[in-house]
């Protein structure tokens, strides 16, 4: 027998889906815009809000380690993430700035998740 059934949810990435990455360094690797000037949307996230309507929390999971690394600002971080959550009709975000793989909450471990299921009753 299983418990009542709980609220779904869509957890959905930041960085890559909701803007593009951007060129670091000389060996062509790609990261996540570390200013304004480098933060280019995807037009093709406009409707996600949609998904509301059938019932789903939808929830923004973010590694942002470079916040750690001092490579990005906080600020600039909590900015973004607030401007997405606003615009896109989020129902919560998460944000981990742990470096290290082991953290519990850095994905793809799963502290984010089982927070969220826990605070939203998913």
């Amino acid at each position: 027998m299983t418990g009542p059934l709980k609220r779904r949810a869509l957890f959905i990435d930041r960085d890559g889906i909701f803007h593009a990455l951007v060129p670091w360094g000389t060996g062509g690797e790609l990261c996540a815009p570390r200013h304004r000037d480098e933060l280019v949307p995807f037009d093709s996230v406009q409707g996600i809000a949609s998904i509301k309507t059938l019932g789903y929390v939808l929830i923004l999971v973010t590694n942002q380690p470079d916040v750690e690394r001092g490579i990005i600002e906080r600020s600039f971080v909590d900015e973004v993430n607030a401007q997405y959550q606003r615009d896109f009709e989020l129902d919560a975000v998460y944000c981990c700035f742990a470096s290290l793989d082991s953290d519990p909450m850095k994905k793809p471990n799963p502290g984010m998740f089982l927070k969220a299921a826990k605070e939203h009753d998913l």
